[in-house]
């Protein structure tokens, strides 16, 4: 059986280096719907959801999905993990794609790339392009993260 894939697109208003940037137009066009129309050139994914907070600041995103027609999950605004755990859960995700909604070049070819190494090698859990600190081979605004629901299950649990 194919595993449901799901993009989940973490974004909040209330980004401490500069308000609102989700919403922000780079040529006219906000940077949230950038992200989303560039994630669906993706063959893998299938279904791509916007995870957001309950915060009263965060309406402005909804309105925007909403008008857009775009697929969200409300959540926690201080524990992420809950809001994404929660957002693959509602929307039964089996393999979960993390991207931030502050990287409008995000790259369906390294998003398929990733979840092709991933669906082959059935012992990972979680694959990231992301070096955490080690020389980066790609550039800053590029990372992926590539997880299981059932791993994200764990360590949730981990954390309690």
């Amino acid at each position: 059986m194919k595993p449901n894939i799901v993009a989940i697109i973490e974004a909040r208003m209330s980004s401490k280096r500069l308000y609102g940037k989700v919403l922000k137009k780079i040529n006219n066009k906000e940077v949230l719907k950038i992200i989303i129309q560039r994630l669906c050139f993706s063959k893998l994914i299938n279904k791509i959801v916007v995870a957001t907070s309950t915060d009263k600041a965060d309406d402005k995103i909804i309105s925007f999905l909403k008008k857009n027609n775009f697929f969200f999950y409300r959540g926690s605004l201080n524990n992420l993990l809950q809001r994404v755990l929660r957002t693959g859960e509602k929307h039964k995700a089996d393999i979960i794609v993390r991207i931030t909604a502050d990287n409008p070049l995000t790259d369906p070819k390294i998003v398929d790339y990733m979840l092709k190494h991933f669906l082959r090698n059935k012992k990972i859990d979680y694959l990231t392009n992301n070096n955490f600190g080690i020389s980066r081979k790609i550039a800053l605004g590029l990372d992926v993260n590539v997880f299981t629901l059932k791993s994200l299950k764990k360590i949730n649990k981990l954390t309690k």
